[in-house]
């Protein structure tokens, strides 16, 4: 059944968390992980209703829980609404309620990928710490620059960053800006999927058609699944803190953090990540990689 895995995602603001989730859902598919929860960080009414578009195309029943706030924002260049606009208003928990939930049912602890902001993973610290430590196997974040700099997933609400690196009480894997802002996917979209598939739409209505999009969340989804992936190594121990908006790396042999550093050309990571953006009724390929047991698992 694969490891389990919850994605927080501020899908809304930029294309490739749509490209997070496929990957998500192929490597599903592949039998190498099971989604158990989507929790959409950002307040617009589109993301989930967009993150659920996604889910419908791929014919599977994944709970998606909500910011605690609720806009009529629209982002420009607007993706989600144009996919979201389709799906019938569900109600839908609060993100936090629903990853509550879930780390109170039996099973394997879960591998918690964020992809965006913090609001949700930063009120269940707060509330269930002791829940999240025994629960939680590892926490993936795409988020930072290394060593150090200013990026958005975690300087556009700095001070909410830095509460959640102080509350989170698990160690936290970092995959920085730097590790695939020149791996583009979703370049061939047009190829290989309808012109109705949601993912297309998406990629097409934020990039333009043949574009494609730096891979920095989809291979956040994948690294999750995947550490061990031999493109890329891990840092020694570390602290990533905030010094107003800048995200700082300090190395430290205690520390509770490491960080993604590539060691495999931009076109190696690319041929392994945008097959897996594809269409749903086709053939996956073997990948390349299998999934091996992560660090920080309290109960395995």
């Amino acid at each position: 059944m694969g490891i389990r895995l919850f994605i927080e995602t501020d899908l809304f603001a930029d294309v490739d968390d749509v490209g997070a989730l496929a990957v998500g859902l192929s490597l599903q598919r592949l039998g190498e992980c099971r989604i158990v929860g989507i929790g959409v960080n950002t307040p617009s009414k589109w993301g989930p209703l967009a993150a659920r578009a996604v889910l419908d195309h791929h014919a599977v029943d994944i709970p998606v829980g909500r910011h605690h706030r609720t806009t009529e924002d629209v982002a420009e260049p607007d993706y989600a609404r144009t996919i979201g606009r389709t799906v019938r208003t569900q109600p839908a928990p609060l993100a936090s309620d629903l990853l509550k939930d879930i780390l109170r049912q039996p099973g394997e602890p879960l591998t918690v990928v964020s992809i965006g902001f913090f609001p949700n993973l930063l009120r269940i610290a707060r509330e269930e710490p002791d829940l999240v430590r025994r629960r939680v196997r590892r926490c993936v974040v795409m988020g930072g620059v290394f060593p150090g700099g200013w990026e958005f997933n975690v300087s556009t609400y700095a001070a909410e960053t830095a509460e959640f690196l102080e509350a989170w009480p698990t160690p936290i894997d970092f995959v920085g800006f730097e590790t695939a802002s020149d791996v583009i996917t979703g370049v061939d979209l047009a190829a290989t999927l309808d012109v109705d598939d949601p993912v297309r739409i998406a990629y097409e209505s934020f990039c333009g058609a043949g574009t494609g999009r730096p891979s920095w969340d989809p291979l956040t989804v994948y690294v999750a699944v995947h550490p061990d992936w031999p493109a890329f190594g891990w840092s020694d121990p570390g602290e990533f803190t905030m010094d107003g908006t800048l995200g700082q790396w300090r190395s430290t042999p205690t520390g509770r953090h490491r960080h993604l550093i590539r060691t495999a050309p931009p076109e190696e990571v690319q041929r392994q990540l945008d097959p897996l953006l594809g269409d749903p009724t086709r053939p996956l390929p073997i990948p390349a990689t299998t999934p091996s047991p992560a660090r920080g698992c309290p109960d395995c």
